[in-house]
């Protein structure tokens, strides 16, 4: 079943090139801006002239440019979450290893089987994790109907 509703998308945006004008600081005051700025700044960089692993504060610039954060495989490929109804139950749903994890929006319930399922756990622990930690609760069964809705809320 195709996505229904809003997607939500992460998006990073570029560094900006040269010095960031202090209004677009929300609460920066001038004596921030009277500051020594990041470039200015000296590094903790290991003087050539010390014995081994010995460092000193000296004076040296800092690439700024060098400095752009540097974000993780994981985070670049943000699963999209949105809306789904099966049945009549509106839910939102996103697609992890090729499995759908859902929470039902009416009441917050999630689904513990599509849970352990993506963390891949085997389906007889599956099994076994869900009547002794979960079926003791608060829980309810859904059996038939859409696949991928079916499972321990």
């Amino acid at each position: 079943m195709p996505p229904t509703g809003k997607q939500r998308r992460v998006s990073l945006d570029p560094l900006p090139e040269g010095p960031v004008p202090l209004a677009e600081f929300p609460g920066a005051t001038a004596e921030h801006a009277q500051s020594p700025s990041l470039a200015q700044s000296p590094s903790l960089a290991p003087s050539p002239s010390l014995a081994h692993g010995t460092h000193s504060a000296s004076p040296a610039p800092l690439d700024v440019a060098a400095a752009s954060p540097v974000l993780p495989a994981d985070l670049l490929d943000v699963p999209d979450i949105y809306s789904a109804t099966y049945s009549g139950v509106v839910v939102y749903e996103m697609i992890t290893r090729g499995v759908a994890v859902m929470r039902r929006r009416a009441d917050g319930y999630l689904n513990a089987t599509q849970i352990l399922k993506d963390a891949g756990v085997e389906k007889g622990k599956r099994t076994k994790i869900l009547e002794k930690e979960i079926h003791v609760g608060r829980h309810e069964k859904i059996q038939g109907g859409y696949g991928k809705y079916q499972g321990t809320w």
